[in-house]
């Protein structure tokens, strides 16, 4: 069966069962919200077998979208459509579309709410998990052999997929596609340096110190340590998840902001150096980070630090603390 006939199959299979099939009942069995696509679904398992059919498969599940939202608007009738969106999702964000990608995850997600099932279920296929092993799980394990990290508890497949589980699923995507981000963007940078890669590397960096500062924040409102909607800055999230592992914070003279550029490149490199142990200098150089890439900053500008340094010739070395950073706060049940 080639392409063509087998999309026919699929539509002629899939509007057969619409008209059989009566609406999502939100009350019903969690089974049954599938049954109207389960033999579409499993027709383009062949599909899958090849990495260079994955295009014919997001091109199947659009059509698949595109006409069950048609009939849903013609019918007045309403289905579930999360193994739809979900598998969509997949297929988009294992293609570099991660924003629409996510969209569609997320829509998933949304649909499946009635069940009260594990939001996590929408990313468990081996597609996602080529994915994830690939371009997220791949990079994090490499910081337990890293010396810039120096973590002291390993860091495996295990350990990561445990962290990423805790996570609420639009955070667990997040971080995901942003790790994914810039590491994609290194290896651009290492190509060819250039404004708009640049920029892409500065904007992970900030998404990443923003989402930690959230997931902490999180964790102190559930464990009644912060009021939910007041104003709490990362510096008082960061001192009372470390006092709860015995670490004073902030450390005397370390700089934890920055009024430009020149200063921020300076601090950091005194972050980076000269922090009494691992854990300060993973924790100051999140807090310095975050405090500073709220400022505009110009990625074209090649200010150097007094030892000549300029950012993005300490940008490896920097997301390795911040990732470390959040590792360690994951390990300490702090995020």
């Amino acid at each position: 069966m080639d392409i063509d006939q087998l999309f026919q199959r699929a539509l002629d299979m899939l509007r057969r069962n619409l008209d059989t099939y009566p609406s999502f009942d939100p009350n019903g069995l969690y089974e049954d919200k599938n049954k109207y696509f389960l033999e579409v679904s499993q027709l383009s398992s062949p599909l899958f077998a090849e990495a260079i059919r994955v295009p014919f498969v997001e091109r199947y599940y659009r059509t698949m979208v595109d006409t069950i939202h048609e009939y849903e608007q013609r019918a007045g009738k309403t289905f579930n459509k999360g193994i739809v969106y979900g598998n969509l999702g997949v297929i988009l964000t294992a293609q570099g579309n991660l924003d629409e990608g996510i969209h569609f995850l997320l829509l998933a997600d949304k649909e499946d709410e009635p069940f009260k099932r594990d939001p996590h279920g929408v990313i468990q296929s081996d597609l996602w998990e080529q994915f994830e092993n690939r371009h997220v799980i791949a990079h994090l394990m490499q910081l337990d052999t890293n010396a810039n990290a120096s973590l002291h508890f390993t860091v495996d497949k295990a350990f990561i997929i445990g962290f990423l589980r805790t996570m609420e699923l639009s955070d667990r995507l997040l971080l995901e596609a942003t790790i994914w981000t810039m590491f994609r963007n290194l290896e651009f940078n290492q190509v060819n340096s250039n404004d708009y890669t640049r920029g892409r590397l500065y904007s992970g960096l900030k998404d990443l110190c923003l989402l930690t500062e959230t997931l902490l924040r999180k964790k102190q409102i559930a464990l009644g340590l912060v009021v939910a909607n007041t104003q709490v800055m990362l510096g008082t999230l960061l001192t009372n998840a470390l006092r709860g592992v015995g670490i004073a914070y902030p450390h005397p003279g370390l700089p934890i902001g920055a009024n430009s550029l020149q200063s921020f490149i300076d601090n950091l490199e005194i972050v980076l150096h000269t922090s009494p142990n691992p854990e300060i200098r993973r924790i100051a150089c999140l807090h310095l980070v975050r405090n500073f890439t709220g400022h505009h900053f110009d990625v074209s500008s090649r200010v150097v630090s007094a030892s000549g340094n300029e950012f993005f010739a300490l940008y490896e070395e920097t997301l390795t603390n911040i990732l470390s950073a959040v590792l360690y706060l994951a390990h300490e049940a702090l995020i």
